[in-house]
């Protein structure tokens, strides 16, 4: 059997912490970094994600300390953070991103995927980048 896919959650907002309950619950290879160098406050000395309801358990949380670690050591990078973070976010990683790699924004709400490919553009880096959006259907 191959080598795992390596998950890096950048963000731990609520939906970046269920990302990575998520994913962990299902023994994926998954980490988090904080943009705002804030895990340590989060989750204490325990050093553990600790999640309720449809995604219960308590997990080792994995953490990046930098931009460059988190890009070198994944093979995708799922960005949950605010939309007003992404700028911020992008730059820092940007330096780092290879083609290999796969970017996930969550949620797409904003152009960040377009000014990412455009930025990596000018290294001639082209990797795939996806802009996850919530939809609904309501039946009538």
């Amino acid at each position: 059997m191959g080598e795992s896919v390596k998950v890096c959650i950048i963000g731990n907002s609520a939906i970046g912490c269920a990302y990575y309950a998520m994913l962990a619950s299902a023994q994926r290879d998954v980490q988090i970094w904080s943009p705002s160098g804030s895990l340590q406050g989060q989750f204490g000395q325990s050093g553990r994600l600790d999640s309720g309801g449809k995604i219960s358990g308590s997990f080792p949380m994995r953490a990046f300390a930098t931009a460059r670690q988190a890009a070198d050591e994944s093979d995708v990078l799922v960005i949950a953070t605010p939309a007003n973070a992404f700028l911020p976010v992008i730059n820092a990683l940007a330096p780092y991103i290879r083609e290999t790699h796969c970017i996930i924004f969550s949620s797409h709400s904003s152009l960040a995927a377009v000014y990412l490919t455009k930025l990596l553009a000018t290294r001639s880096v082209y990797p795939l980048v996806c802009g996850w959006s919530t939809m609904s259907r309501i039946a009538v």
